[in-house]
């Protein structure tokens, strides 16, 4: 279902809804591989890019910002039948805090 490495965290949030159409589908995840990709974060232009995938956008530069291009989302769907979001984390685990000190511990 998708290219990300087996040690990373993935959160999987699946729908039974009415699903994407196709070409809607690769446009979505083609804004979503764009961001963090150049200074600014892409934005589609035109009356859908103000309703739709604006907060699925928005989780991904988020995530990119914290954790690099490797890591975000994927929309995967199929009309009728549902669509799935996967989020892919580094495995990073927070451990505690002391003062302003955080620490990370790497559990891989």
């Amino acid at each position: 279902m998708h290219d990300w490495q087996h040690h990373d965290v993935q959160i999987v949030v699946t729908d039974n809804g009415i699903g994407i159409h196709e070409e809607a589908l690769s446009r979505l995840n083609q804004e979503l591989r764009s961001v963090g990709m150049n200074d600014k974060l892409f934005r589609s232009s035109g009356p859908e890019s103000n309703r739709n995938g604006i907060g699925l956008r928005n989780v991904q530069e988020r995530i990119r910002l914290y954790y690099g291009n490797e890591y975000g989302l994927k929309v995967f769907s199929e009309q009728g039948k549902f669509t799935t979001v996967v989020m892919s984390l580094p495995k990073v685990l927070l451990t505690g805090r002391v003062g302003m000190n955080d620490k990370f511990d790497n559990r891989r």
